[in-house]
């Protein structure tokens, strides 16, 4: 997960001064404000990319992690969780920025909440998969042999 969030990285001279250059936009920590402008423009392939891309990232959190762990089986640990995984990746990406003295990856609150939306959206098709399986076991139903 994180890999997608910070890679790949210009590591030689050219490579860093091009980026730098390229650098349009900065960190964002108003709620909605990125979502707000790339929905406001209306579809473009970029934003529709960023969007499901960040929708989609903690999918697999809000799926496998009530099924590993017991005390992800609410929809409230789920958020608090992926909240602090959101949290931490847009931090890292802050740290990176920092170390490079320019926006290389843009930390942006709105990749939070619609991580989150992403991970709640898991959670809701894990629960979704245990109400139509076994009940009781939280093993699929099996035909008879």
């Amino acid at each position: 997960m994180g890999l997608l969030a910070i890679g790949p990285l210009p590591t030689d001279a050219d490579a860093i001064a091009a980026a730098r250059d390229a650098a349009r936009l900065d960190h964002n920590a108003v709620p909605f404000a990125t979502l707000a402008r790339q929905l406001g423009a209306g579809p473009t392939r970029d934003a529709t990319v960023q969007l499901v891309g960040n929708l989609l990232l903690l999918v697999p959190l809000g799926v496998y992690g009530p099924a590993l762990f017991s005390v992800l089986r609410s929809a409230p640990a789920i958020l608090v969780t992926a909240g602090a995984v959101s949290a931490a990746i847009e931090l890292g990406q802050l740290a990176l920025s920092g170390l490079y003295g320019f926006p290389i990856r843009i930390a942006d609150i709105d990749d939070v909440i619609l991580n989150t939306a992403g991970a709640l959206l898991g959670y809701l098709a894990w629960r979704l998969w245990t109400a139509i399986s076994t009940p009781g076991s939280g093993q699929v139903a099996r035909s008879p042999r």
